[in-house]
């Protein structure tokens, strides 16, 4: 091989490890925090229906439950009808807030 072809190389390969130190080092990272469904503000004691199953009631001002990444089916329901209903996406450590009237 000629020195030519050995210096481009040589510089080519160091170009690309060069710029290695300047990429982002804050990039997203996943966690194995749990992701979250946040209800804010639905009637007292409505139930919280997930991808079919029941997952909990709402009571208080705010309801946490836990939820695995993915597409999910969410409906908040009270003996007079459905409060909520709508398909939701959740990450990895992603908290989604839901925002009901009373």
């Amino acid at each position: 091989m000629n020195d030519k072809i050995r210096f481009a190389l040589a510089m080519g390969f160091l170009g690309l490890t060069a710029g290695c130190g300047a990429l982002p080092h804050s990039a997203a990272v996943r966690t194995e925090t749990a992701s979250t469904l946040v209800f804010e503000k639905g009637p007292e004691n409505a139930v919280v229906v997930i991808d079919g199953q029941e997952a909990g009631h709402l009571a208080g001002n705010r309801t946490i439950i836990a939820i695995p990444n993915g597409t999910h089916d969410v409906v908040v329901r009270t003996a007079i009808g459905i409060v909520f209903q709508k398909t939701v996406f959740i990450e990895d450590g992603t908290r989604k807030i839901i925002p009901l009237s009373n």
